[in-house]
């Protein structure tokens, strides 16, 4: 089976404009329970109980930002994470057929527009909430002396382990 087969062929809904079916909360819409056709009025539905329904959210690739919208949202007094498991060289989209590609992104044009969208609410909550790049910056530098702590740490424990 082809990528474009695959893309459309049915298999899930995620692959069928997944996230404005997970965030209608549409019955029958919403691939957990069914995956009906959707519309524009499904997107409208996500883009409305977006913006209305939750705390926070962000972007995978804006995720210290969306931690920081997150903290403040919810009053939370320090947040420190030190990142595992993160591919620097991902690879993009070389390779991938234009016919497959095209497919992809017909199957999923509501899932794009839902997140052009989603990005400038995003902006908007961090403007909300006073998030600017003096408190990005800041929140780096926390991580960076989180997760240097937290290898010193480990590399203490591991040295004492092996005295023993």
């Amino acid at each position: 089976m082809s990528l474009s087969d695959y893309a459309s062929d049915g298999l899930t809904a995620e692959l069928d404009n997944g996230q404005p079916r997970l965030l209608s909360g549409i019955e029958g819409v919403d691939s957990v329970f069914g995956h009906g056709p959707i519309c524009r009025d499904t997107l409208e539905v996500a883009k409305r109980n977006l913006q209305d329904s939750f705390a926070g959210f962000g972007p995978s690739e804006r995720f210290d930002e969306a931690l920081l919208l997150f903290s403040r949202a919810l009053k939370w007094k320090r947040v420190t994470y030190t990142r595992a498991n993160v591919r620097v060289d991902r690879p993009g989209n070389q390779g991938v057929d234009p016919r497959s590609l095209r497919r992809i992104e017909e199957c999923n044009a509501l899932d794009m527009e839902l997140y052009e969208w989603s990005l400038r609410l995003f902006d908007e909550k961090l403007r909300e909430y006073g998030i600017g790049p003096g408190d990005l910056m800041v929140q780096t530098v926390s991580n960076w002396l989180f997760g240097a702590a937290q290898r010193v740490r480990q590399t203490a424990y591991r040295m004492q382990a092996n005295a023993r």
